[in-house]
């Protein structure tokens, strides 16, 4: 073996002193057997310095795979093979730790995984400067010990494979590190188009069936498999599924009903009790009633609504249409908990009509507040709801080229702008909430423009002032100057029904709201120049741009008034 290097790894003596004695105290003790003459990291071969004086009941052989992974075969005293296995290291270790690959033999269910997905000792968060070479292979050995072979390879079948679906899906790994790429959230889409040639909503509905299916399947296989059963028990993945079930939304809870019930034969109270949260109505609609959202009088609700002569229109189907509306509440209400600058107005009077406001973190919108009407037609989700914009300077201004200043919204999910349809499979109205948010609320609000679409106007602070540039940043002025005079200050003299709502978000966020039109006032006069001579835009007035920097000095003063 290579001796010459000036790593030096500490000794450390690990707590597996009482493996052994689990078996009876061995009568002959073997020393480690290690072929390696060459290795990448210096680390690892001060681990195989270490370890070759170390004695086992096992006979164990240690030979290099390549020059960065080791190859492990632990025998027993018939020679009979225990675990076959290779470590992978990195410029990192002892810092951070190998990886594993488990070869042979087979074991239970469990065991397996064990040594594979849910091989916790080799988490960062777990890891540590104590663990060497000497201390994993214990901690191996310790895994299969007394185990039942079951195969000679290491693998798993289709059902297994099947049941690890769905722990991934239930993010039972989520503290493992072989599957980071599952805690990404899946992006639902954001909907005003998409492109003509892969139908996005169509790939979501594909997946989101292939989930049911798998939920379905899994019930019915852990109702008819002890060894599911055993590990799911053993392992408290009772747990893991309530987590899961508190993090679902209302309406995904809904359409996998039947799985969700399944678990309540686990008779855990916690789980239960937030399954009946998500399911029942009545807890649903009391949630609502201690919502800072729900508005319980309904003449409140509907009173100079746009959709007002279409409320609530009985038919046979009136029952089914309140309890998907109920739902979809649920998770606007779920959604406005964690988002500041989101709430609405609702009664389960008038349950089809509903308004909601949208606030967004992007120039040149930032500190207004958008305020629309919805209306769930009898035929939803079949077919899309309605939006309307009330937010338009008493029908004089287009805030953004989806948003017309008759409060038409053009939005594809709506079905009023060209691109990926609403899909009553998959879309709800969060959908619509997060594409006005992210689409058309957005900092480059021009580009919303088909015949503007293009690079050229998009706006970049390191990007050389072109005449396409110029034609971008007056627009985005003449939308601030209007977002303070109608999104913010007509807010603050309104006393509609969302207006306390309003107000409380402008004061807390007012010091903010300022300052961003502080550095609208900032721009040097030669700029300012450039930009107001430039082609306009869609523009509403072009008074404003006269004298732009003393208008907007003016309405700042005037929200500055404002406690």
């Amino acid at each position: 073996m290579e001796q010459d290097f000036d790593f030096k790894y500490e000794e450390y003596d690990y707590e597996y002193k009482d493996l052994y004695s689990l078996k009876g105290i061995a009568d002959h003790l073997h020393k480690i057997s290690i072929r390696v003459t060459d290795f990448t990291y210096k680390a690892v071969l001060n681990d195989l310095r270490d370890i070759e004086n170390k004695l086992f009941e096992e006979t164990i052989i240690i030979t290099a795979s390549n020059p960065e992974a080791l190859n492990i075969n632990v025998l027993d005293g018939n020679n009979h093979e225990v675990a076959n296995f290779d470590l992978h290291f990195n410029e990192k270790y002892p810092f951070e730790p190998p990886r594993l690959t488990f070869h042979s033999p087979g074991y239970n269910f469990g065991t397996n995984l064990s040594l594979s997905f849910d091989f916790k000792k080799f988490l960062h968060s777990e890891w540590s400067l104590h663990e060497n070479l000497h201390t994993i292979i214990l901690f191996i050995i310790s895994i299969v010990l007394h185990q039942e072979k079951k195969n000679h390879l290491f693998c798993f079948d289709d059902t297994e494979l099947m049941f690890i679906d769905l722990l991934k899906e239930i993010n039972y790994f989520r503290d493992a590190c072989q599957f980071d790429e599952f805690k990404k959230k899946y992006d639902p889409g954001r909907g005003v188009g998409y492109g003509d040639t892969t139908s996005f909503s169509k790939q979501v509905e594909n997946r989101e069936n292939q989930r049911t299916i798998l939920f379905q399947k899994c019930a019915q296989m852990m109702d008819s498999n002890d060894e599911f059963k055993q590990f799911a028990i053993q392992n408290n993945l009772i747990d893991s599924m309530r987590q899961f079930l508190s993090n679902s939304s209302f309406i995904f809870v809904h359409k996998n009903k039947e799985f969700f019930n399944y678990w309540r034969t686990f008779n855990n109270e916690e789980y239960n009790e937030a399954f009946r949260s998500k399911v029942s109505m009545d807890r649903m609609i009391q949630s609502l009633e201690k919502s800072k959202n729900l508005i319980l009088d309904d003449n409140q609700v509907s009173q100079g609504h746009f959709y007002k002569e279409k409320s609530v229109i009985q038919s046979a189907k009136t029952a089914k249409l309140f309890k998907r509306i109920l739902i979809e509440m649920m998770d606007l209400d779920e959604f406005g908990k964690e988002s500041d600058c989101f709430f609405f107005a609702w009664s389960s009077s008038s349950f089809n009509i509903f308004r909601f406001v949208i606030g967004s973190e992007n120039e040149p919108y930032f500190g207004g507040l958008f305020e629309f009407d919805a209306y769930f037609p009898p035929d939803y989700p079949d077919c899309p709801p309605m939006v309307h914009l009330i937010t338009t300077g008493r029908n004089t201004i287009r805030f953004n080229p989806n948003l017309y200043s008759d409060g038409k919204v053009c939005l594809s999910l709506l079905g009023t702008w060209a691109g990926e349809q609403w899909n009553p499979n998959i879309n709800t109205f969060l959908h619509v909430i997060h594409a006005i948010n992210a689409m058309i609320l957005n900092d480059n609000p021009v580009q919303n423009e088909p015949a503007y679409s293009s690079d050229l106007y998009f706006d970049h602070p390191e990007k050389p002032l072109t005449k396409e540039l110029l034609l971008v940043k007056k627009y985005k002025l003449q939308i601030k100057f209007f977002t303070l005079k109608y999104a913010i200050l007509d807010h603050l003299k309104s006393d509609s029904i969302l207006g306390q709502k309003n107000k409380d978000y402008f004061m807390q966020k007012k010091d903010k709201i300022l300052k961003s039109f502080d550095d609208y006032l900032r721009i040097d006069d030669e700029t300012m120049k450039s930009i107001i001579s430039a082609t306009s835009f869609q523009c509403n007035n072009q008074e404003i741009f006269k004298n732009y920097k003393a208008s907007l000095s003016e309405l700042i003063q005037e929200f500055r008034l404002y406690q």
